[in-house]
Formats: structure tokens, sequence, C-alpha cells
């Protein structure tokens, strides 16, 4: 997994694998955007390759933004990110201020 942070627009684009391996450096850049943004756009367009615990590190920070009155959505997302999410019941999209409960909503 690669990533990168525009800190002037709050966005975080990934690209590569996105797994349980990667799953805590995602951690750690998100709770980094939340520290230093009132609005945190994912930017998942160039993921290769998704599991549910890279989802569920997205699902955690979505509740963060909620909790902390922040802005977070994904602004795109793979075929495989989407596929990946949908096989296991939920789709992404945005939430501002974190709205959305555990499941997001496709905008």
């Amino acid at each position: 997994m690669n990533m990168s942070s525009d800190n002037p627009t709050g966005t975080l684009q990934i690209s590569g694998m996105l797994d349980i391996y990667s799953a805590n450096s995602l951690r750690e850049a998100l709770l980094d955007c939340f520290l230093q943004q009132p609005e945190i756009t994912v930017d998942l367009s160039e993921v290769t390759g998704c599991d549910a615990a890279a989802l569920q590190v997205l699902l955690a920070g979505r509740k963060e933004a909620a909790a902390g009155g922040k802005t977070f959505r994904v602004s795109a997302a793979s075929r495989t990110v989407s596929e990946t999410a949908a096989a296991l019941g939920f789709s992404l999209g945005s939430s501002d201020n974190g709205s959305g409960g555990n499941h997001p909503n496709a905008s």
C-alpha cells in the first residue's frame, strides 16, 4: 500500500493492496488526518486489492469522524474496493459529519 496526503485539501490518496497487513498504517494515516483537517477525503481509485480488515479501518474512521464532528468521504473507490464492500453488504459513499452509522451509504 502506498499513501500520499494533501494537507491543504485533506485528501488521502491510497494505492496498491489495502489489506490486513496495511490496516494499521491506514489507521494511523486516518488518525493523523483527523488531527489536522476538518474534512477528510479518501481516494481509493488506485487500490488494486482490498479485504475486510481494511474496510473495517475505513468504517472505524467514519465513526471517529462522527465523534469529532468531522466530514469523512470516499471520493472514489476502485472496482475491487466496491466489489469487496458489496460482498460484505455495504457500499462506500460520502458521510458528512460521520453520518451513516456503521454501514456507509451510497451517495
